[in-house]
Formats: C-alpha cells, structure tokens, sequence
C-alpha cells in the first residue's frame, strides 16, 4: 500500500521561497505573476 502525503498548496509557496533564497545572489529572477504563478528571467 503506497504512504499517502496531505500536500496543501502551501507547497509551491515554499518551494519557491526556497528558490529565491539560493538564487538571491543573481537578483531575483522569480516573478511573481497575478493569476497565473511564476515566471523565471534569467539575468
């Protein structure tokens, strides 16, 4: 029998603060975009 996991949507919150934290020394390349998520610029 497979483990189940509760992933709430907190998840990609916390993932993507985890991005911005080891990408900070280029800036910060994730946007935030209004209704649609994320978008990554490569500087």
């Amino acid at each position: 029998m497979p483990i189940r996991r509760a992933v709430t949507d907190r998840a990609v919150d916390t993932h993507i603060k985890n991005l911005r934290r080891k990408l900070a020394a280029l800036g910060d390349p994730i946007q935030s975009v209004y209704g649609v998520g994320y978008r990554f610029e490569w500087p």
